[in-house]
C-alpha cells in the first residue's frame, strides 16, 4: 500500500448487507472497526429494505441504498423470469452505485443482495472481499468466491468451498462488549432464573411457542422464573399480551440491540443456531439450547450448532424434537453443575471457535485497498 492510501480520511468502503442480522451484524462489526482504527472513513451499504436493517443499521446513521429484488432459487418457472429481470435491474443500480461512491474497497456478507453488488464492483476494479458466516455457504457466496479478492470464512467445513490461496479463517467477528461477558462467573442458582428465547432478528414462530410452553411449564414445577423473549415483529403482540395473562414475568421486545446486556443476564438461551448467534454464545459463554431452522440451505444451522455441542458449550434439539424441549431444559436446570460445565468449557478452546477481533479483520482488510 502506497502512503498515499494511508490517509484514512478518503477511505471509502461499500459493504452489502441485507435482510437478516445474521448478514448485517458481521458487516456492522466490521464497518465500525474500520472507522475506528482509521478514522475519517466513509461506510455506505446497500441492502434489501427489509425492517431488520432499519432496526440494526439506522440508529448508526450510515448512508444506504436498496435494491428491489429477491433471490432466484426456487423460484420455478413462473417466479423465475421476473427475479432475473429484477437482478439485472439491481446490477445496473448497482453499477451507479459503485460509479457515483467510487469505493476502495467492496465487502459483501451474503444474501441474493450481495450478488449484483459484488458483480459491479469486480467489474469496476474494485478489490472485492466476502466474509461468509456459516459452516456451508450459500448460493450467492459460492458464485462470488470464485471471483473476490479475498474470502473470509468463519468455520473450517467453509475452507473446503473456495480457492485455499483466497481464502483466510477468521471466524464471525463478535462486539468486544459481547466477548467481555465471556470472563464473567455466573450464578446459576441464582433467583430469578432467567431463560433467554431468540429466535433471531426476525423472530420465530416455532420457537415462540415452544418458548412460551417451556416458561409455563418450569413455573408449573416452581421455578422462580424470569424470561427475556426476542419475539420478531409478527407475534410481538399476542407473544407479550399470553405472558402477561399467564402471570409470567418476562421482557419481550420483537427485537433486543443491546445483546450484551441480554447475554450477561441469562441463565440459558433457547435460540436458532444461526452463524453468529453461535459465535455470540460461544464467546459470551451462555449455555444454551439450539434449534436449527430446518429450512436453512443444506441444514447448515445443524452444522454450525454442533460446533458448540463438541465442545460442550450447548445441547440441540430439531424443531421435529421440539416436544421434548421441556424435560431436556428442565433437566439442565435442576441440576446447576449441568449449567456450570456449560459455562466454564471456554471457546478459545476449539479452533472453530477463535474468532478474530473486528480490528484484526479491519486491519487485514486495510492490506487490500489499493492506492486513493
Amino acid at each position: 500500500m502506497s502512503n498515499k492510501a494511508q490517509n484514512s480520511s478518503k477511505l471509502r468502503i461499500l459493504m452489502a448487507a441485507g435482510a437478516t442480522g445474521g448478514h448485517i451484524m458481521p458487516a456492522l462489526s466490521i464497518a465500525r472497526a474500520m472507522e475506528e482504527s482509521y478514522p475519517g472513513t466513509e461506510v455506505v451499504f446497500v441492502g434489501t429494505g427489509r425492517p431488520a436493517e432499519e432496526t440494526i443499521l439506522g440508529p448508526f446513521g450510515y448512508r444506504r441504498f436498496n435494491l428491489n429484488m429477491t433471490g432466484l432459487k426456487g423460484k420455478g418457472l413462473i417466479g423465475a423470469p421476473k427475479a432475473a429481470w429484477q437482478a439485472g435491474l439491481a446490477l445496473a443500480k448497482s453499477a451507479n452505485i459503485v460509479r457515483s461512491f467510487k469505493p476502495h474497497l467492496g465487502l459483501v456478507t451474503g444474501g441474493y443482495v450481495s450478488g449484483p453488488v459484488g458483480m459491479a464492483l469486480k467489474l469496476s476494479g474494485t478489490p472485492l472481499v466476502l466474509h461468509e458466516q456459516n459452516s456451508l455457504p450459500g448460493l450467492t457466496n459460492r458464485l462470488l468466491g470464485t471471483i473476490a479478492d479475498l474470502i473470509l470464512v468463519a468455520f473450517p467445513q467453509a475452507l473446503e468451498k473456495f480457492s485455499k490461496k483466497r481464502t483466510k479463517l477468521v471466524g464471525n467477528p463478535v462486539r468486544p462488549e459481547i466477548t467481555a461477558i465471556g470472563s464473567i462467573d455466573r450464578n446459576f442458582e441464582e433467583k430469578p432464573f432467567k431463560l433467554l428465547i431468540l429466535g433471531g432478528s426476525q423472530g420465530s414462530r416455532a420457537l415462540n411457542a415452544a418458548g412460551l410452553n417451556l416458561a409455563v411449564y418450569l413455573m408449573t414445577q416452581g421455578l422462580d422464573l424470569e424470561v427475556i423473549h426476542q419475539t420478531g415483529a409478527a407475534e410481538f403482540e399476542d407473544i407479550k399480551q399470553k405472558y402477561i395473562k399467564l402471570g409470567i414475568k418476562a421482557t419481550v421486545e420483537p427485537f433486543f440491540s443491546d445483546m450484551a446486556a441480554i447475554y450477561k443476564l441469562s441463565h440459558l438461551a433457547v435460540t436458532r443456531a444461526g452463524a453468529l448467534t453461535v459465535f455470540e454464545l460461544a464467546a459470551a459463554r451462555v449455555p444454551s439450547i439450539l434449534v436449527p431452522l430446518p429450512t436453512a440451505a443444506d441444514d447448515h444451522q445443524s452444522v454450525n450448532a454442533m460446533a458448540l455441542v463438541n465442545f460442550g458449550l450447548a445441547a440441540m434439539v430439531k424443531e421435529r424434537d421440539l416436544g421434548h424441549l421441556n424435560e431436556i431444559a428442565y433437566s439442565l436446570i435442576k441440576e446447576p453443575e449441568k449449567l456450570r460445565a456449560m459455562h466454564a468449557s471456554s471457546y478459545k478452546k476449539s479452533d472453530v471457535l477463535r474468532p478474530y477481533e473486528p480490528k484484526q479483520i479491519a486491519s487485514l482488510l486495510r492490506g487490500y485497498i489499493r492506492d486513493i
